[in-house]
């Protein structure tokens, strides 16, 4: 939670993100880091500091609240406020996006449309397979794919699964 909610933990947060960010320097690897746009509203050093390290932002919602318990208007605003303030932080597009809780499935695809009415044209929300709180088990591809739904094409990047005791996982 925002606000103070941890503010215990905000060193702690802090320390652990300069050795992520020392770590992926030290390897010559540069990462996306899909960040709340109230992150960028509440705290912009946290992002501009990442975003300085040349690594790529994405937008992980605003609030992160599942996309599966919302609207496609409350969708729209939320994914809207969410890149406005990291693009405001950052200075340039932000065209990736990651779901909260991989929470795009079959039953709310049309988030997919949203997300490219706001400019996203890179998304890795989608769980291909089954699990406690979604997923999306007839999405027909378990690599990097193109989505082609409606007016809008977005590459998807899906979380690897790989099958245990005949389980994906």
């Amino acid at each position: 939670a925002f606000g103070g909610g941890r503010s215990d933990k905000y060193q702690q947060f802090d320390t652990k993100l300069k050795e992520l960010l020392d770590a992926l320097d030290e390897t010559q690897m540069q990462a996306t880091f899909f960040c709340l746009g109230e992150l960028a509203s509440q705290f912009p050093q946290v992002v501009k500091l990442i975003h300085s390290r040349n690594h790529h932002i994405g937008c992980h919602s605003n609030r992160h609240m599942w996309l599966s318990k919302m609207t496609p208007a409350e969708l729209k605003e939320d994914t809207r406020l969410a890149i406005d303030s990291l693009q405001q932080c950052v200075g340039e597009a932000v065209d990736a996006y990651r779901a909260p809780a991989f929470s795009i499935g079959k039953s709310n695809s049309w988030a997919f449309e949203v997300l490219s009415e706001n400019g996203v044209k890179i998304d890795a929300s989608v769980f291909p397979a089954e699990r406690d709180f979604g997923g999306f088990s007839t999405f027909a591809h378990k690599t990097p794919s193109i989505i082609q739904i409606g007016n809008a094409t977005i590459k998807e990047m899906p979380i690897r699964t790989t099958p245990i005791l005949g389980k994906e996982i």
